[in-house]
């Protein structure tokens, strides 16, 4: 099993927690109509996934964003279940 953990403080995972904590369902935040909101436009380290970075690499690995730069809505999965190989 692969346990991704959670993220660290400071990166946009931890920032669109606090958002709505306790809430488990994954959410869809649009960015087109918050652009004059300060958030969306400071640079956050976020967690690679997927194509990046190898699995067992990636909780360890970051790049920064903009968000309001990069994304017009991020989707995000506050929980996760662990990965298993196939």
């Amino acid at each position: 099993m692969n346990r991704i953990g959670p993220a660290g403080p400071d990166t946009l995972e931890a920032l669109l927690t606090a958002r709505a904590p306790g809430d488990a369902e994954a959410r869809l935040l649009d960015l087109r109509s918050r652009t004059h909101e300060e958030w969306t436009r400071r640079t956050y380290p976020t967690r690679t996934h997927g194509a990046y970075v190898t699995r067992f690499l990636y909780r360890l690995n970051t790049m920064p964003v903009v968000p309001g730069e990069e994304y017009d809505g991020p989707a995000y999965a506050p929980v996760s279940t662990p990965s298993r190989p196939l």
